[in-house]
């Protein structure tokens, strides 16, 4: 199914990322819980695996999902090896401080 350009496309697509900075705000704040960062992690990955072909099909990636989706994915593999740590606390408060910027 094709997908179609529509205000409400954008607006999805926004709406995630928004939920996305609030998950990278929520990973700031943890300190030594590994298992808890893996889960918003994940829950991060869900969401922008939702509106990723929207983003690229309708929107022409101009909000660059793909690329969120891949630093996420990235970020999780990391975590999980290394556990948490300042520098991931560091990488989400980045990341949501560039989402909020737009």
């Amino acid at each position: 199914m094709k997908l179609k350009k529509s205000k409400d496309s954008e607006i999805t697509v926004l709406l995630a990322l928004q939920k996305i900075v609030k998950v990278n705000k929520q990973i700031t704040q943890i300190t030594n819980d590994t298992k808890k960062a893996i889960e918003l992690h994940k829950e991060q990955i869900t969401i922008l695996e939702g509106v990723v072909n929207i983003d690229e099909e309708v929107l022409k990636g101009k909000n660059k999902v793909r690329k969120l989706l891949d630093k996420a994915k990235s970020d999780l593999t990391t975590l999980e090896e290394e556990g948490m740590s300042n520098k991931v606390q560091k990488e989400a408060h980045h990341k949501s401080y560039t989402l909020q910027r737009g």
